[in-house]
C-alpha cells in the first residue's frame, strides 16, 4: 500500500470514529445514569448493553488498524515520535478491551447490581482518555514540527485538545470542580475540532511524509 493510500484509509477511519464514539462514550452511559433506577433500567434494556458491546468492539477494531496506519505513515519522518504515538494508541486499545470485559460481565453475570460494571467502564474510559491525551499531544508536536503549510496549525488545536482530555480526567478522579468542568468542556471542543481536522488532513493527504520535511 502506498503512503497516499494509507493516508486516505487512515482519514476515512479517523472520521468514521465520529459515528460510534458519541453513542458508546456519551449517549448510552447518559441514558443509564439518567434513569430513576439505573440497575432496573439496565436489566430491562439489555439490548443497550449488546449495542454498547458492539460499538466498543467496532471502535477497538478501527483503533488497531488506525494505529498501524499512522505508524507506517509517520515512521519515515520521525521514527521515535511515530513509535511513541503507536504504543500510546495501543495502550488505549488495551484499556478499551478491559471495558469490553466489564460489558460481558453485565451480560453473563447474574449480579443484581450491574451498575457496578457500568461505573467501572466509566472509570476505565477516563483511564484510556488519560493515555490518549499524550497520544494527541505527540500528534500535535509532530504536526507543528514537520508540516510546512497552514495545516501545521492543526497541531496547536491537537495540543489544546490533549490538555482538554487531561483536565477532564484530572477533574473526574481528583477534583470534581465546577470550574475545571467548565474549562475542560471548553477545551474538549478543541478535541472534536482536532479529531475532525486530523481526519480531514489525512483524507486530503496533507499529513503524509510527502508533505513533511524530514
Amino acid at each position: 500500500m502506498t503512503q497516499n493510500k494509507r493516508s486516505l484509509v487512515a482519514g476515512i477511519l479517523y472520521l468514521s470514529l465520529i459515528i460510534p464514539g458519541p453513542f458508546a462514550f456519551l449517549l448510552i452511559p447518559d441514558m443509564i445514569y439518567s434513569a430513576a433506577n439505573p440497575n432496573a433500567y439496565i436489566t430491562n434494556n439489555m439490548y443497550l448493553i449488546y449495542v454498547w458491546l458492539f460499538l466498543d468492539i467496532l471502535i477497538i477494531g478501527i483503533e488497531i488498524v488506525l494505529a498501524y496506519l499512522l505508524l507506517k505513515l509517520f515512521n519515515p519522518v520521525n521514527k521515535t515520535l511515530s513509535q511513541v504515538a503507536y504504543v500510546l494508541r495501543m495502550l488505549v486499545v488495551g484499556v478499551m478491551m478491559i471495558n469490553v470485559g466489564f460489558l460481558l460481565m453485565i451480560l453473563f453475570n447474574s449480579n443484581q447490581n450491574p451498575l457496578v460494571y457500568v461505573d467501572l467502564h466509566l472509570d476505565f474510559t477516563y483511564v484510556w482518555q488519560f493515555i490518549f491525551s499524550f497520544h494527541v499531544l505527540v500528534l500535535g508536536i509532530f504536526m507543528i514540527k514537520y508540516i510546512k503549510t497552514l495545516w501545521k496549525y492543526l497541531g496547536y488545536v491537537l495540543i489544546l485538545g490533549s490538555i482538554g482530555y487531561f483536565i477532564d480526567v484530572f477533574n473526574y478522579f481528583l477534583i470534581d470542580s465546577a470550574f475545571f468542568t467548565s474549562v475542560g468542556n471548553i477545551l474538549l471542543i478543541f478535541v472534536t475540532l482536532a479529531e475532525i481536522g486530523m481526519g480531514i488532513a489525512l483524507l486530503l493527504r496533507k499529513a503524509t511524509p510527502k508533505s513533511l520535511v524530514s
